[in-house]
């Protein structure tokens, strides 16, 4: 009875290790079910015995630990990003979730955390090794391994007519590794995964119908008018109106920017969007925007990055007399996406000169960015202006926040924000509340940011289009799992928001309960339309 019971702990102890995908939601059956890639594992040790194997004994551990780890960040990923692991995409990103990591959790418990990690793995080891002796030397005994092989053999050919559903975990391993392996491969050109080779051609189509629709749009902006604002807000997604919670939290911020930009004069619209991501990867986002095609992945995005030249929103605008401008205080290493796009400039992180503190993954606050903006590109302007701009200070984990200043002015090289405490959510006291009220708070700081910039700073009748880049993490977005984000359109002069209203666009800062009429690829020649009619073209 002991020995079955212990062999009975050690594949369950297996099963666990292939099936469970924490932190994502797993089925019951991944708990209670045997896994059939172990069941498979198990006949081949049945067959062999331990003597041709135990030379393999530290591979078949090695690789049932990778299959552990590569299941741990399929569960972060279907968790946060609703979508699944790719080790050939997602591994190079690897330096951004460290980076995301320790801002997060700061360099101490990032240290402690990785600790622990290698303290679990550790012990994960040893448990696999445990667990692969105690059943092969079992299955080595013939009244064990002939038994469990005529099981098995019985269940593979009548199981599906006798066993009752759910008898066995169906999330099987095996193809999927052999998927990512042909991913892996293909990516460095030594195969050509049929998958990869189908995406890759799905998305050569809508790169050229993208690009068509993009220079068609262009050739209508026969000349500068109106300065064009295009804010990205990180994380700003449909959940803010769709939830009520969050809607009734966010009621008075949104009626004081309404208040705030109606003093400046504007008139604002108010539609959803739908983005092609969501939770994270923000860069995708700006890719779409830029090339006029829906970039999904980031297999996609290093497709995009092959081709080297594209027509591009930010060209588009170059070649009608305006200047350009990027505004990316989130990037801290040199990007190669100022090349591609074209921008005529691109102030990234170092490029601001920040000399205060930084806040979790944001190097610097909004505030500071959009004031440093205003002072280089908005007091003199020589020239029209596009200004694409990607906001980082609602960006995940949503705490520390910065202080908001009253006085702009006073902002100068940023040190002030040394000499202020941020405002902080004790994880420790709020817990899994303190990323939603994490979240209100950094959409409340940037509302009123960003309504007092457009009425000190924003001149004339200059079109100004407000958009979430992506839905919030999974647990934060909660019930509104879309890919929905809103969009504000804003300017002095009412009538330019006339063919936004004729798509659906409702006047004020709620998108109402319709159907997104734009997607994030169209939105490049949606603002070289607007921008076309405001300068008669």
């Amino acid at each position: 009875m002991k020995q079955a019971v212990q062999l009975l702990a050690a594949g369950l102890a297996l099963s666990w290790c292939v099936n469970v995908r924490l932190p994502a939601a797993t089925p019951v059956s991944a708990w209670l079910s045997p896994s059939a890639d172990i069941a498979v594992l198990l006949a081949v040790l049945a067959l062999f015995g331990p003597g041709k194997l135990r030379v393999w004994s530290w591979l078949c551990c090695a690789t049932l630990l990778s299959v552990r780890v590569a299941r741990i960040a399929d569960g972060v990923c279907e968790r946060y990003l609703d979508r699944r692991f790719h080790l050939a995409v997602d591994l190079p990103l690897l330096p951004e979730f460290v980076r995301l990591a320790i801002s997060t959790l700061g360099p101490l418990r990032f240290a402690l955390a990785l600790s622990t990690l290698a303290l679990g793995l550790a012990l994960l080891w040893w448990v696999l090794r445990e667990s692969l002796q105690l059943l092969t030397h079992a299955l080595a005994e013939p009244r064990f391994g002939d038994h469990y092989l005529i099981a098995a053999g019985a269940l593979a050919l009548l199981g599906p007519y006798v066993a009752p559903s759910g008898s066995f975990y169906t999330g099987y391993v095996t193809p999927r590794v052999l998927g990512e392996l042909e991913q892996w491969l293909t990516a460095r050109g030594w195969f050509d995964d049929p998958a990869r080779a189908e995406q890759r051609k799905q998305f050569e189509q809508r790169f050229s119908v993208g690009q068509q629709q993009l220079s068609e749009a262009a050739k209508r902006l026969q000349g500068p008018g109106v300065d064009v604002h295009l804010l990205l807000v990180e994380a700003y997604g449909r959940t803010v109106q769709s939830t009520p919670l969050y809607a009734q939290q966010l009621a008075p911020s949104y009626q004081a920017f309404a208040d705030q930009i109606a003093a400046a004069g504007f008139s604002v619209c108010t539609s959803f969007v739908r983005a092609t991501i969501l939770g994270g990867s923000s860069w995708l986002t700006h890719a779409t925007i830029q090339s006029g095609v829906a970039v999904y992945d980031q297999f996609e995005f290093e497709v995009l990055l092959e081709r080297g030249q594209l027509s591009s929103l930010a060209q588009s605008f170059r070649q009608a007399g305006y200047r350009s401008v990027s505004v990316k205080p989130g990037t801290t290493r040199t990007s190669p996406l100022l090349r591609i796009y074209g921008f005529d400039t691109e102030y990234t992180a170092n490029d601001l000169d920040y000399r205060g503190r930084r806040y979790a993954w944001a190097p610097m606050p909004d505030q500071f960015v959009l004031q440093r903006i205003a002072e280089r590109e908005l007091q003199n302007p020589v020239q029209p202006l596009f200004l694409e701009y990607a906001l980082v200070s609602s960006h995940f984990p949503f705490n520390p926040r910065p202080p908001y200043i009253d006085d702009w002015n006073s902002l100068g090289d940023g040190s002030v924000f040394n000499r202020m405490p941020a405002l902080d959510y004790d994880t420790d006291e709020v817990g899994v509340f303190a990323y939603p009220l994490g979240y209100l708070d950094s959409l409340r700081y940037e509302l009123r940011v960003i309504g007092t910039f457009l009425g000190e700073h924003v001149r004339d009748d200059a079109l100004v289009i407000i958009v979430g880049d992506h839905q919030p993490v999974g647990p934060v977005a909660g019930g509104d799992q879309s890919r929905y984000t809103p969009l504000h359109a804003l300017t002095r002069r009412a009538a330019l928001l006339d063919p936004l209203r004729a798509r659906g666009c409702v006047p004020g800062m709620h998108g109402g309960n319709s159907e997104p009429q734009l997607t994030m690829e169209d939105l490049g020649a949606t603002l070289l339309m607007l921008a076309s009619q405001a300068s008669g073209g």
